[in-house]
């Protein structure tokens, strides 16, 4: 069976102690809640239908570097609830922008994500990290976040998110990776009418917020007609079409 491991973007005393944003009954109750009931509508951009394509081939169907695809990769997804777990002692404001990103992607991927204790285990989890500057720093030689996935055929089981203090817009960013999106939005349809969590720091196609972009291509990715493990090759045809459905959405 293909093992496969993939790094994503450089860039203790326990959270418990804020019901952990967690309590963690009370945490996936509230996950489960805003899952099922959408924020108000934001007017966004649309994108093109080819540039969608390309936003989505790029991300999500390709294996490259910091500087962009480089080639063609695989479908890589959880396909169960994750555990997430948190380490370190983040600011109240880590804590809500963390809780707003597990809510927004248990309810485009359709799989609940939800925060649980550091002392809880899960087969299929994601450890977010909040680390001092100085580490990262002794670390990866100057990156302020940094994310990993590890899966087998396409399935992802484990996830590591690293963030340094002061960096939490890097949240949805270190995210998206570990839901699957390897690399980092750019080319020439990374623009501002274009923008993404993914863009690189001080592009100008970088969002703080996830753009319409982003929700377009989690919506893709979950969607059950691409499967683990499935070849570009394969799956891109398939991506052609559910283009054209999220766009008419």
């Amino acid at each position: 069976m293909m093992r496969e491991r993939n790094r994503g973007d450089h860039a203790r005393r326990g959270i418990g102690r804020r019901p952990l944003i967690v309590g963690a009954a009370a945490a996936a109750a509230a996950v489960a809640g805003a899952w099922l009931q959408a924020p108000p509508p934001v007017p966004r951009h649309r994108p093109p239908r080819n540039a969608m394509l390309d936003f989505f081939d790029s991300l999500g169907l390709m294996r490259g570097t910091d500087h962009g695809p480089a080639e063609p990769g695989w479908v890589r997804k959880w396909t169960r609830p994750v555990a997430v777990r948190i380490h370190g002692e983040p600011a109240g404001p880590a804590l809500d922008q963390l809780e707003d990103v597990l809510a927004t992607l248990s309810r485009w991927t359709r799989l609940p994500f939800r925060a649980v204790g550091d002392d809880v285990y899960d087969d299929a989890r994601i450890d977010v990290h909040f680390v001092t500057g100085g580490t990262m720093e002794e670390r990866f030689d100057g990156p302020v976040c940094h994310c990993a996935t590890y899966g087998n055929g396409g399935r992802l089981h484990t996830g590591v998110i690293e963030i340094a203090e002061g960096y939490t817009d890097c949240l949805r960013h270190e995210f998206m990776h570990a839901i699957g999106f390897d690399n980092h939005w750019v080319g020439p349809h990374a623009t501002e009418d274009m923008s993404s969590v993914l863009a690189h720091r001080y592009s100008a196609a970088r969002s703080d917020e996830f753009s319409l972009c982003d929700e377009l291509a989690i919506r893709m990715l979950y969607d059950p007609q691409l499967a683990p493990g499935m070849p570009r090759i394969e799956a891109l045809p398939i991506a052609r079409d559910l283009v054209d459905e999220v766009l008419d959405v």
